[in-house]
């Protein structure tokens, strides 16, 4: 089997998951071995073979995953090549590193949303705050029966009240 060298790639799904090392051969045809994440090494003797992409399914050229042997001479070849490929470009490293990057970009998301909640808390807290405040300044302007008495500012806050609620 000839294989296309540009092809080979490392895939890692997700930080739990092993690597797939991947290949394509001259036909389009899709292969691919599983290794361990921590050892780097093939799970088993396993080589799947998949259809070229965009083939239909059930469409000319389709069929169904295949489990070839791994140790036949044709496929051991193939992978060793790809194996080789795959480490000459250390596509295994930037498969880590992929993850690396995708586990710092959800961390540093994670942490925008926190100071988001946290940003949002404290508003509500504010806004309780205000409530009570002017809530106090009503009740003076009562005893004193003079509204003109709190001026622009209870007006503002008062405002301010309604525009944080969607009134």
């Amino acid at each position: 089997m000839k294989i296309d060298r540009g092809s080979v790639q490392v895939n890692q799904y997700s930080e739990y998951s092993d690597f797939s090392l991947g290949w394509d051969d001259v036909e389009g045809n899709r292969y691919h071995v599983w290794f361990d994440r921590t050892t780097r090494t093939r799970r088993d003797d396993t080589l799947y073979k998949n259809p070229p992409l965009g083939t239909p399914y059930k469409g000319e050229g389709y069929f169904h995953t295949r489990q070839l042997d791994l140790n036949k001479k044709a496929n051991i070849s193939a992978y060793t090549e790809a194996l080789m490929v795959a480490n000459d470009h250390k596509l295994f490293d930037k498969a880590e590193e992929t993850i690396a990057a995708a586990r710092a970009a959800e961390q540093r998301e994670n942490e925008e949303a926190a100071r988001i909640r946290r940003v949002k808390d404290r508003g509500v807290e504010l806004l309780g705050a205000l409530e009570q405040m002017v809530a106090v300044l009503e009740n003076v302007a009562k005893q004193h029966s003079n509204d003109l008495w709190l001026g622009s500012e209870y007006k503002t806050a008062k405002n301010a009240i309604k525009n944080a609620k969607g009134e």
